[in-house]
This record gives structure tokens, C-alpha cells and sequence, in this order.
């Protein structure tokens, strides 16, 4: 290439970056932009899909790579350190594409961090602060990059103070100072200052931080003259009174005082009189100089009276005379009334006298002690004049708030924890001085500061380690785990370390060498001192061998029914204790007649620890021995014992284990003579010989041996015994295990042989000559494969007809039952080894092809569409091209819209003994032919009624019931509920039920006998009757009609609450009232009477109105509707016989349990899964009424969708229009549901790479699962360490071979293969999206078409498709679809 045309294209792609259309450039990043760590690898892919180009490159001061004919190119730096390192990936397209040259650049950011950093103040030295002045603190940050990303925070005891952040660019690491400025004041004495240093990188890189140790400062200030009383440069003392008390001298250090009065020194601690009125100074040197006068002046309460003659003086207070003092103290506090009088006059003063005093000894404050989580008030309470202030010192923490109130300051500890317990100090203080005193908070079942041991319970340290428990193979790569404090206590803690770790480190290695490894996490926190937590290290080493042995017998041969032991030797495994032995009787495990321990072998455990197995670490070897009787079926089994290693779901999965050898036993058993072949009486025709077989069974073979009389002369050939006469022959056998005989007779007969042989002769001919006519027609036949057994005719296609399918085909399931619009999916499977192809004929779904040499296919079908689906399998079988089918069983179902129940007809009140029709219609329900309805009155189902129509497909129908009034009806609610029932079974299935109607019956005919014949359709009638038997109720006095009313005539209440009823009588009435257990009332003079219960809590109360009446009835009776009920104390919800997280497909169950309810056949439980509910359970077939305990379950079998799933279950008391409204509801504490479900790569099936020599190549072998897969990578060649546990292996130096991932966790192991080859020219372009097409197709097939499980590889696709516009026949129909769905979202 001439140099002019390497500048045009130079300057072309110049041009097109300067004007943005470097934006359409044809390379793809990947990763577009990386964060590392100093030293650390990177790599970055540059692709392209574009055709026409001349090469790809990288530009860069590290890794560059020069221009080179590939697809793409990798830029690999092994140890990055260039800081401005800037690589751009560039490409020269050939002259007729629209670019000429351009480039991408990923964003590249290279960090580093401390380990440490530093905190000093200035010019303080010892952390000591003179008040008012300004000082500075100095975070020091070194060799940091980039800095632009650092935060520095400051923290003044446990708050941050102040926050900086730093706008320099340089990308080069720096040394980083904050700086923080500080006036600190004699309050701040004591305070704790620190920095923190937080580097965040998100999201593409980490959030590192980094703290500072504590700064402890002191605070010095100058000497300060504090006086109590002063006013105007005048101190006012009380006689009594001392300098050193009204006039306190304060510093830090403590300054040196003098006093002195009219330049002479005195004693401030002398009690002063009002003789010592005069001119003060004090002097106090220490961190300063101070010099104050102040003008002294002790209260004069002398009262001066002039006048002559002399003034008599009295003082009076409180109405008393008095005498005042020449000390004041508090007690002399008040108004005072001075008279004077003398001959001429008399004169009144009065005089108030305020005596001001420091504060009295604080009361009230004493040492508490509280539980954890409860409350405790602290209260201080000082009395002095004036009011007194207040202030306290402890540990401050969040949950203590400070009240003052009325001249008392109180401390309320909500939710006490550890950290409140210490010493809490009061200061009260006034003018006048200052007291204080300290209590002490102890917190019950506090841990103590030295060996953590409480007063009534141990707690547990609060330390978290992660992981809480480590389970690894002995020789195995390390792994590491971390401590810290927990979240409510990482504000208390002062240190916090692994002992025996180097630097104090949070983090500790495990050493898998060492099998008595037992890290100790050790912390320090502010109040509650040290604890230490322990992390439960197991080292674990598989056996060595496995072998299994007889324990007395040397050639392993036992005798039937005896018992025999077996022993397992596991040798050199570790740890012995978590062993668990598995005994196998060929493929199948047996459990033993008699299961001895395991025990060390070789020692005896009451003499060496180092026997007992559940102590032991180190490895061991092992033995179990059991005992176990076999019979002669065993004969030839072999038996495996299988130690495996359990260590619960923490340790790996699955489990350990190794399979012994097979050891085969020979069961001996004693001789059994088959008697059906020798039976007691065999006759023998004369002249003819008869042999007698004796076959015996046994183990070793026995020895068969005849016995007879001496006369008898009869042939013997080793078993068989051929005989020519009549008599009795033994016949014995015996082995080593024991020996049997068995007694023939035989009886000398006849002979017709002759006549019986010629008619056999005859019939034997002629039976040959018709097969031989049946056989001349098959074999012509047959030798031209022209011959069916169904229908021997002549085959134009020269293919077999069958009657039926040669080879068997399963369906799993066999049956279908699914509601209209859910998925479905359906496996048909055929364990021949004929099977040519399968496939599936269905209008719906996926998978319809046939497909060769597949020996399952499955019916994939989304969302059910159509009501009468028959989807067909079919099997070609690789025999003369027969087909064989099997049609699978659908039922689409579609619970009601709605159950509705019609008013009786004819409407308006029944009566007693008429019929009335009623109706049930169901709206839109499918099939019919599934439906069931119930009619229910109460609490009992009195009519069921099926339907057989045939039609799949939605449709109206409605139930008739026919009821007969009865006066027991009145009062009664009657319903219908509507549920579709299927075989199988399907689980959750909602029922419908309608409104329910209450039924009133007023009363039956009267005793004088009326015989009316009214018309159906004769409305004049039924009005007549209906005036009749109006009439009939209120007015007659022969009739049988109960004459009481009971207002109301049904009642809800709930246990514990007040209940009244009234019981009225329509007609005169000599008595009446209540019949009832409490409360029972009646009257003879008024015509209503009420039953009236302040609380009822009487289960079986049925309350009863009576009547009796002057004229026929004489007496009737109402029984009172009375419902008592009782919300459930709990309702509580759990797996059944499961803990832990569930595994997806398998099922669970889910138990609802109601404490405590009445009545129950009142309640229904609903079931929720988040908001949706999806079952309900009603309890009507329940009669009691009093409390009980009933329970609900849930079957379900959870995906990967539903992992953070919650479940729910609801209580609800359905009491009827009388009962509260809504009805009471009792809901349970939510269970949240973890889900485990094995690994599942983004992309399975096996991918074929090229590889460029010298190019790095990247193989992506992520998966998704629960819990988080592990890789590991396999290969002929050689691949790093460190490479080996990662998702996505990225090397230059990887060779052609093939390389298997594997992602496991405890639930599966899962592998992919990738193969990488060499670079070949020619061959055939390929879809450049076809790999992502793929792969949404095997993520939406595997995740049941849920689309926003499969996101990622979505947006995969996204991104290839814009990159490939045009270029990709896999993106036609996938753009249209993204379009689609924006106009949905706009």
C-alpha cells in the first residue's frame, strides 16, 4: 500500500471520528470498558461482522497488536502498569465500503488502593489542644489512582463530621492528603477522631474502603473564674459561705489560686461574716494568666429603727414571731413583716428574703437492672435555689433519649441492648454549686467482658462469618473466610481479627493440610469487651480402599437361615464421624437383621481417645460390621458395602462415596426332592417298564440314591430307576447340609395300550395331512412375502399390515388436564431399539417434526388455544417401514365467571310443606361434562347434581333443586357452588359458590281443615291462600302456627361480647320466656320478654323463647339462631417434613395451621402466593362449634421463577350478613420460599471456535443457578491454575483441542463443550447472529417460555442485529418484534 493512500484513509478515519460517524464503525467491544487492579490481567475482544476489510489491529503502549486478517482480535496485557494506557482497536475496510479506517477505544481504568491509611493532627503534640484555637487534621491517602473516584470521610466520635471529594484527573497514582480544620472547646476533652477512605468503581468495578486509627485528643483551656451571685464586679455571699465555693477556679491543667483581700493573702476556704465585707483579688496561673477584683459583700439583714423614745423591733413570719438568725439557711426562705413601735406610732416593713443555696444530694437515681429488649427509666432529681441544671455522661447511643421536666431530668433506654450497660453520671448544678452522683445499668443476660458467661443464659458473640461453615478436600485449593461485626453492632467495634494471622487480617486461609485446623475470630467492642467465635473447619479425605469380607467364614459360604456377619473396612478416611455405611444386596440396599457400630479398627475406645470416632480428625481406617440371614434365592448375590461422606447440605454435593468390590456368597441349602415328577402311587402296565426320576434341589448338588427290597429286581442308571413290578422303592437324597428321603408306590395295571395306540394311529394321519396342506400354503406364501396373518391377501405395496404396534410408547404424562390459556409440555418416549424417527402431529406447539433417530420427542405448547386438542405420536419403525400411533388425552378446562342463585319461586315467604323451585346458574364453564354442583343448607350438602354433556367448549347451564319447606328451615341459608372434578385429580382447582339466600317459612296449615283446589297458573288463588294463611297466623286461636317472634331471629357474636334478644308473642300469652343455661328470664304479664348476656362464653348455649298460650297451641317454642365465634389465636404456615431451601420440580407441602377458632365451618382458608390467590379450603363438613385447631395443605412444586417467592395464608370467618363486616381475617407471618434449581448454561450446546496463532481466544461458559454454580475446566492441554475455576476462559496460548467446562453445585453437574481448531480458509459464511438465535431459542425452551428469564441473551441478540443490519437473515423477524414492543411501551 502506497504511503498517500495509508494518509487518505488515515485521514479519513480522523475525519469520520471528529464527526461522529465513528459511532456506526463496524467493531463490537467487549468488554467496552474494564476496571483492574495494578498488576492484574485484562483482556478486551474487538469483533466484527463486516466482510469486506483488509485486517484488524490494536493500538496500544502495552499488548499492541499489529494489523492481522481475522474476525477478531483479542488485546491481552498479562501484569497491566502503564497508567495512561489508551488502546484503540482500528480496522481498514477495502475501498468500495463506506469506511475507509476507523477504531473503537474500550474505557480502560487502571486503580490501586491502600491497605492503610494515617490520621495525624498538627502541631498537637500527644494529641493535646489548647480551646480556641484552630488546628488541622491530616488524612494521609498513599499511592492512590484514580483519585477523581476517592471520598474522604471524617468522624468526630461515632458521626461523620465533614466529607471531601477530589476533582483531579491524573490517572497516574497519587499521594492524597484531606484535610480537616478543627476549634476545639473544653466539651470536645476525650473526643475520638478518624478518616475513612472510600475508592468506588461502580459499576464496573469494586467499592473499596479503607480506615484510619482512632485519634483520642485532650483539650487544654486557661484558667476561668466562675462566681455564682455576682453583679456589677460585686459578689453577694451568705454568711457561712467560702470564697473557694462561691467563687470556683477551673482550668486544665489545674491552675495555681491566690486570694487576697486588701493586698494581703487569705484562705478561700474560711467560712466568711459580714465582717469580712471588702475588696478581693484572685490570681489563678496556668495554661494562662488571670487576674479579677471583685467586691465582697455577705448579706446584711440588719434592720435599723431610729426614734425616741427607742422603737420596739418584732419580726414576724407565717403569723409567728420569730428571731431571725444570724445564718440564713434555706429553711428562712419567705415573707417577713418587721413592726416597729414606740409611744407616738407604730410602722409595718415587709420584707422578702430569698436564701439561694447549691443543689441538695441527687435522690432517686439508682443502679438498674434490665432485660434485654425491655425498657428501664434512670431518674435524677435535685433540689436548690436557684432551679438546678442538669447533664449526664455515659455511652450515648441511639436508642437512649435525654427528658427534663418540672426540675427533674430523666433517661428513657428503649430496647435496651449490650451497649447500654455501664456507669450512667448525673451533674446537677447552680449558681450556688454542683453535686452528682453515678448509677450502674446491668443487662441480663449480658455476656461478661472476660469469658462471656451471663447471669442466666450464654449469648452468642455478635460476629458473622462468612462462610459460617467450611467443608473442603484435604490437598485442595484453599479458600478463604472473612469476619466481621454484625450490622447492629459494626458501630461498637474497636477490633476485629483472626488470632494467629498476620497484620490483625479479617481474612483467614484455610490450611488443607492441617486436620486440626480451628480458626478463632477474636473482637473488641466499646462496653461489652471481648468475644471470640469459632468457624467449624472440616477437613475431609476420601478413602483410600473400600472392601467388604465374612467376619468367620474364610470361603464366604453360608447355610440357609443361619446368620452370618459381614464386615466393611474403609481404610484411611477422615473425618470418621460424618461416615455413613451403605449396605447393597445386588443393586438394592437391604437393611440389617442386626447393625453393629463403627469402630476404629484395630483399637479398643475405652482405652486410646483416638478410637473415638466422633472426635477424631485426622484420618482413620474404619470397620462396620452387621449380621443378616439369607435364604437359597441369595445364592450367588453379591454384596457391596458404600461409605460415603455426609456433611448436610453445607458440604459438597453429591456427597462422597466409594463402592466396595462385589463379594459373592454361596448359600448352602438342604436337599428338596421334586415330588410333582415323583409322585406317592405310579402304576405300571404290565410288560412294560416304568422309569421313576428322582430330581432333588440343593446346595451342593445332593447325591441321589434308591433304596428297595431285595426281591424287587429293577434297573438303576444314577438318578433314574427304570421297574418291570409292583412295590415300594425310597428314594434319598443328601448333601452337606442335611438329608431327605421320599417313598414311592407302584402299582401293577393292564394293558389296553394296543386299542388306544391304533385309534391314536388314525387321528395322528390325519391331523398330518391337514397341517401339511396349512404349511404347503405358508411357505409358497411366505417365500413371496406376500402373506399376512390378519388377511392373507395379496399385498400390492409389499408392506405387512399389523394389528397392532410391535413396540411399546409411553407418554409422560399420560393425561393432560390443563385450564384454557396455561401452557403444557408432554414427553413420548419408546424404549425399543427399532425406532427409526418420531414426532408429533398437533395443530399447537413445538417440536411437531419428525426427528431421526430421537428415542423421546416433546410437545411443546405455550398457551392453549383451542378447546378439542388431539395432538398424534407417531414412531417409524426401521422394519418394512411401519408406522405406529399413539393419541394423547387433552382436557381444556375454564372454571365459571360465575355462580348465581335464583329467588325461590314463586317468590315471598314459604310455606310449610309446599315446594318451591330453585335455581343455580353457572356462566361460561367448561367442560360441562366435568361439573358438579352442591346444594347446601347449613352445614350440610343436600343435593348433588352431574352433568353428561359432551360438548369441550364453554357454555351457560343451570341446576334445578326442588325444596319442601319445613318449619327447621326458617332462619337456614342455602347455597350451590359450582367445581369441576377430574382423574387425575388437579391440584388447587378453585370451586365457585353463589350468595347464599336465608329461608323463611311462616307456618303450615291451620287445624280446621280447608280443602282448596287451586290452579297452577291461577293467580286469584294463590292470593286467596295467601290471605288464608295470613289470617291463619295472627289471628286464629285453633291454629298450630307457633305464635313467638324473635327479634333478631339470627344473632353473631363474638366470644366474650354482650348479646340481647327479643321474644315476642303475637297473642295473648299466660307465660312467657327463656329457656337458656345463663340468663334464663320469663314474665307473665307483658307480651315480649328479653334474653339479655353481658359476655357470653358459653360454647353450647341455645337459647329457647317458650310460650303458653290461654288457648290451642297451648305452648310452642323458638330456638334462637345464635352463632358464637372466635378469631384464631394464630395462624402459622410451614413446609412439611422439609427445611431449608426446595429444588425446583420437586413437590412440597405446605401446612396452614389455625389455632384455636370457632365456629370452623364457618372459616376458609386462603392460600397466596405474593397478591394471587390460589386455593381455597372451606371447613363446612365440620360440625363443631366450639374451639378447634384445623389445618390446610398446599401441594406445590416451585421453578426458578418463584426463588424469593412468599407464601401466605389467609383465616377468614364468613359469618353471614348479620356477622361483621368485612369478615375477620387473621393472616399468618409470611414464608419465603428459596429455590434451588441446577446450573444452566446461557448457551449449552457445543460451540466451535477458530483460533488465530497468536490471538487470544475466549470460551464463555457461564451458567445461572441456585446455588451459584462452580466451573471447572478439563482439557489435553494444559490450561493455568488460576484460570480454572473461572466462567470464561480468555488466553493467547490456548491450543486446538476440545475443552469441557463443567458448572456445578449441589444439586447437578452440567458440562459444555467447546472446541477450538485451527483457521481454515474457504469456508462457508455463516449467519453472524445465528449463535445468539440459538441460544434464546434453548434459554426460552428451558425456562418454559418465561421471556424475562432469558433477558440477557436477549439483549445479545439486540446488540448483533444493530451491529448486523442487513447482514443477518436471523434478525427479520426479531427487529419487527422490538419495534412492536416500543410502540406498546410509548
Amino acid at each position: 500500500m502506497s504511503e498517500s493512500t495509508s494518509f487518505v484513509r488515515l485521514f479519513v478515519g480522523i475525519l469520520l471520528s471528529a464527526t461522529g460517524v465513528h459511532a456506526s464503525c463496524p467493531i463490537e467491544l467487549s468488554p467496552p470498558s474494564v476496571v483492574v487492579r495494578y498488576g492484574d490481567s485484562v483482556s478486551v475482544n474487538c469483533s466484527t461482522l463486516e466482510s469486506q476489510f483488509e485486517g484488524i489491529g490494536w493500538e496500544a503502549r502495552q499488548g499492541g497488536v499489529s494489523l492481522k486478517k481475522a474476525t477478531y482480535l483479542v488485546w491481552t496485557v498479562e501484569n497491566l502498569t502503564e497508567w495512561t494506557v489508551s488502546p484503540s482497536c482500528y480496522i481498514n475496510l477495502l475501498q468500495n465500503s463506506q469506511f475507509q479506517q476507523c477504531f473503537k477505544k474500550p474505557e480502560v481504568v487502571l486503580y490501586t488502593f491502600p491497605d492503610t491509611i494515617s490520621i495525624h493532627p498538627s502541631n498537637a503534640q500527644d494529641h493535646v489542644m489548647n480551646e480556641g484555637e484552630k488546628y488541622n487534621f491530616t488524612c494521609d491517602i498513599h499511592n492512590i489512582a484514580p483519585v477523581q473516584n476517592l471520598t474522604v470521610r471524617w468522624y468526630k466520635g461515632g458521626e461523620m463530621v465533614y466529607a471531601e471529594t477530589f476533582d483531579n484527573p491524573k490517572r497516574e497514582p497519587v499521594n492524597q492528603s484531606s484535610v480537616f480544620s478543627f476549634t476545639p472547646s473544653r466539651q470536645d476533652n476525650g473526643v475520638t477522631f478518624r478518616c475513612e477512605a472510600h475508592l468506588d468503581l461502580w459499576p464496573k468495578g469494586p467499592q473499596l474502603n479503607a480506615s484510619s486509627q482512632e485519634c483520642n485528643i485532650t483539650v487544654f483551656f486557661g484558667p476561668d473564674v466562675q462566681c455564682y451571685s455576682i453583679s456589677r464586679d460585686k459578689l453577694e455571699l451568705l454568711e457561712g459561705e467560702t470564697l473557694e465555693r462561691g467563687c470556683p477556679v477551673t482550668g486544665r491543667p489545674t491552675p495555681g489560686v491566690t486570694w487576697l483581700k486588701d493586698g494581703q493573702p487569705i484562705n478561700p476556704t474560711v467560712p466568711l461574716s459580714r465582717k469580712d465585707t471588702g475588696r478581693y483579688t484572685v490570681e489563678a496561673e496556668g495554661l494562662g494568666f488571670i487576674k479579677k477584683e471583685l467586691w465582697g459583700a455577705p448579706h446584711n439583714l440588719t434592720c435599723i429603727v431610729e426614734g425616741y423614745p427607742k422603737p420596739e423591733t418584732i419580726w414576724h413570719k407565717d403569723g409567728e414571731e420569730v428571731v431571725l438568725p444570724e445564718s440564713l439557711t434555706r429553711s428562712d426562705s419567705g415573707q417577713y413583716l418587721i413592726t416597729a413601735t414606740s409611744n407616738l406610732s407604730i410602722v409595718i416593713l415587709t420584707v422578702e428574703i430569698n436564701v439561694e443555696y447549691p443543689p441538695s444530694q441527687i435522690v432517686e437515681l439508682e443502679d438498674s437492672e434490665v432485660d434485654v429488649g425491655s425498657t428501664v427509666w434512670l431518674k435524677c432529681s435535685s433540689v436548690g435555689n436557684p432551679r438546678p441544671k442538669y447533664f449526664w455522661n455515659y455511652y450515648r447511643t441511639s436508642n437512649v433519649i435525654e427528658e427534663k421536666e418540672d426540675g427533674v431530668s430523666r433517661l428513657h433506654i428503649h430496647n435496651a441492648t449490650v451497649y447500654n450497660m455501664g456507669s450512667y453520671t448525673c451533674h446537677a448544678w447552680n449558681d450556688r454549686g454542683n453535686v452528682s452522683k453515678t448509677a450502674r445499668v446491668t443487662v441480663k443476660e449480658l455476656l461478661s467482658l472476660s469469658n462471656w458467661t451471663g447471669t442466666s443464659a450464654s449469648q452468642e458473640c455478635p460476629i458473622e462469618i462468612t462462610p459460617d461453615q467450611m467443608v473442603i478436600q484435604y490437598q485442595s485449593r484453599g479458600q478463604k473466610a472473612t469476619c466481621k461485626a454484625t450490622s447492629a453492632d459494626v458501630g461498637h467495634v474497636k477490633e476485629i481479627y483472626w488470632q494467629g494471622v498476620q497484620n490483625n487480617s479479617t481474612s483467614w486461609s484455610v490450611d488443607t493440610y492441617d486436620w486440626d485446623s480451628r480458626p478463632v475470630c477474636t473482637a473488641t467492642f466499646k462496653v461489652i469487651g471481648t468475644c471470640h467465635k469459632h468457624l467449624n473447619v472440616t477437613l475431609y479425605k476420601t478413602p483410600d480402599s473400600v472392601s467388604i469380607r465374612p467376619v468367620d467364614n474364610l470361603n464366604s459360604v453360608v447355610v440357609e437361615k443361619r446368620e452370618f456377619q459381614l464386615q466393611c473396612d474403609i481404610t484411611n478416611v477422615a473425618p470418621a464421624g460424618n461416615l455413613i455405611v451403605r449396605w447393597y444386596r445386588g443393586n438394592e440396599t437391604f437393611k440389617p437383621l442386626i447393625k453393629g457400630s463403627m469402630r476404629v479398627t484395630g483399637c479398643l475406645p475405652e482405652n486410646d481417645t483416638n478410637c473415638d470416632i466422633s472426635g477424631v480428625r485426622s484420618p482413620r481406617n474404619v470397620s462396620v460390621t452387621i449380621s443378616t440371614t439369607l435364604n437359597r434365592n441369595h445364592n450367588g448375590a453379591e454384596f457391596r458395602c458404600d461409605a460415603q461422606l455426609d456433611f448436610g447440605p453445607e458440604g459438597p454435593r453429591p456427597p462422597p462415596n466409594m463402592m466396595s468390590s462385589p463379594l459373592n456368597i454361596s448359600i448352602y441349602y438342604k436337599p428338596s426332592i421334586n415330588t410333582t415328577k415323583l409322585p406317592k402311587t405310579i402304576p405300571v402296565f404290565r410288560g412294560y417298564p416304568e422309569e421313576l426320576v428322582c430330581e432333588a434341589d440343593g446346595h451342593p448338588p445332593p447325591k441321589i440314591q434308591w433304596l428297595y427290597s431285595s426281591d424287587l429286581v429293577p434297573h438303576v442308571s444314577g438318578n433314574t430307576l427304570t421297574v418291570y413290578e409292583a412295590g415300594v422303592y425310597n428314594c434319598s437324597a443328601t448333601n452337606e447340609v442335611d438329608s431327605i428321603s421320599h417313598e414311592v408306590k407302584v402299582i401293577l395295571k393292564e394293558d389296553y395300550l394296543p386299542l388306544i395306540a391304533g385309534f391314536v394311529a388314525v387321528t395322528v394321519v390325519a391331523i398330518s395331512i391337514f397341517f401339511l396342506f396349512i404349511y404347503s400354503i405358508y411357505y409358497k406364501n411366505t417365500r413371496m412375502r406376500r402373506y399376512s396373518l390378519k388377511n392373507p391377501k395379496l399385498d400390492t405395496h409389499r408392506k405387512p399390515v399389523r394389528s397392532s404396534c410391535p413396540v411399546e410408547i409411553s407418554m409422560s404424562p399420560s393425561k393432560v388436564v390443563v385450564r384454557f390459556g396455561d401452557p403444557f409440555s408432554v414427553i413420548c418416549s419408546s424404549p425399543s431399539n427399532r425406532t427409526q424417527a418420531m414426532g408429533w402431529e398437533s395443530p399447537y406447539g413445538t417440536g411437531i417434526g419428525l426427528q431421526t433417530g430421537a428415542s423421546s420427542v416433546s410437545l411443546e405448547i405455550d398457551s392453549v388455544k383451542s378447546w378439542e386438542l388431539k395432538p398424534l405420536c407417531f414412531i417409524n419403525l426401521n422394519v418394512d417401514h411401519v408406522q405406529c400411533l399413539r393419541l394423547l388425552s387433552v382436557t381444556v378446562y375454564k372454571i365459571p365467571d360465575s355462580v348465581s342463585m335464583s329467588q325461590p319461586s314463586p317468590m315471598g315467604p314459604m310455606v310449610e310443606g309446599e315446594k318451591y323451585r330453585m335455581q343455580c346458574d353457572i356462566v361460561n364453564v367448561a367442560p360441562v361434562g366435568n361439573l358438579s354442583v352442591y346444594w347446601h343448607k347449613g352445614n350440610k350438602i343436600i343435593y348433588t347434581e352431574a352433568f353428561n354433556k359432551t360438548s369441550p367448549s364453554p357454555a351457560n347451564t343451570s341446576s334445578v333443586f326442588n325444596l319442601t319447606a319445613q318449619r327447621s328451615d326458617n332462619g337456614t341459608q342455602i347455597w350451590c357452588e359450582a367445581k369441576l372434578e377430574f382423574s387425575p385429580s388437579v391440584p388447587n382447582l378453585r370451586t365457585i359458590r353463589s350468595k347464599s339466600h336465608e329461608v323463611v317459612v311462616l307456618c303450615t296449615f291451620c287445624n280446621a281443615k280447608i280443602n282448596l283446589t287451586i290452579g297452577a297458573e291461577n293467580n286469584m288463588g294463590n292470593n286467596f291462600l295467601k290471605w288464608i294463611l295470613t289470617l291463619c297466623m295472627f289471628y286464629s286461636v285453633s291454629g298450630e302456627g307457633c305464635s313467638l317472634i324473635l327479634k333478631p331471629s339470627r344473632v353473631v357474636v363474638g366470644f366474650g361480647e354482650p348479646v340481647s334478644v327479643s321474644c315476642e308473642a303475637t297473642r295473648p300469652v299466660r307465660v312467657l320466656g327463656w329457656e337458656s343455661v345463663i340468663s334464663a328470664a320469663h314474665t307473665q304479664q307483658d307480651l315480649s320478654v328479653r334474653w339479655k348476656v353481658d359476655s357470653l362464653i358459653d360454647w353450647i348455649e341455645e337459647p329457647i323463647c317458650y310460650g303458653v298460650f290461654f288457648t290451642a297451641p297451648r305452648q310452642c317454642e323458638e330456638k334462637l339462631n345464635l352463632v358464637l365465634y372466635k378469631t384464631p389465636d394464630s395462624v402459622s404456615i410451614r413446609p412439611v417434613n422439609h427445611t431449608g431451601p426446595m429444588v425446583e420440580g420437586k413437590e412440597y407441602q405446605l401446612l396452614c395451621d389455625v389455632q384455636n377458632i370457632a365456629p370452623v365451618q364457618y372459616l376458609t382458608l386462603r392460600w397466596y402466593k405474593g397478591q394471587t390467590e390460589v386455593y381455597n379450603h372451606s371447613f363446612s363438613d365440620l360440625p363443631s362449634s366450639s374451639p378447634v385447631q384445623v389445618s390446610s395443605i398446599l401441594m406445590v412444586t416451585p421453578t426458578k421463577a418463584e426463588d424469593g417467592a412468599q407464601y401466605r395464608c389467609v383465616a377468614e370467618l364468613e359469618l353471614g350478613p348479620e356477622g361483621p363486616q368485612p369478615p375477620p381475617t387473621v393472616t399468618s407471618e409470611p414464608l419465603n420460599v428459596s429455590v434451588y434449581f441446577p446450573p444452566m448454561f446461557l448457551s449449552p450446546e457445543p460451540e466451535v471456535l477458530d483460533l488465530i496463532v497468536g490471538a487470544a481466544i475466549t470460551l464463555n461458559c457461564t451458567a445461572t443457578g441456585n446455588p451459584a454454580p462452580v466451573y471447572s475446566w478439563q482439557s489435553s492441554n494444559p490450561i493455568q491454575e488460576r484460570m480454572e475455576e473461572e466462567a470464561v476462559l480468555t488466553s493467547p496460548s490456548l491450543l486446538p483441542g476440545t475443552y469441557t467446562c463443567t458448572a456445578s453445585n449441589t444439586l447437578e453437574k452440567k458440562s459444555k463443550l467447546f472446541i477450538v481448531k485451527a483457521k481454515t480458509k474457504g469456508m462457508p459464511h455463516k449467519d453472524p447472529c445465528q449463535r445468539q438465535a440459538c441460544a434464546i431459542q434453548q434459554c426460552l425452551q428451558a425456562n418454559k417460555y418465561v421471556e424475562s428469564l432469558c433477558q440477557d441473551v436477549i439483549r445479545e441478540m439486540r446488540r448483533c442485529c444493530e451491529a448486523q443490519t442487513g447482514n443477518s437473515v436471523c434478525c427479520s423477524g426479531f427487529k419487527d418484534s422490538k419495534s412492536t414492543e416500543n410502540k406498546s411501551n410509548t
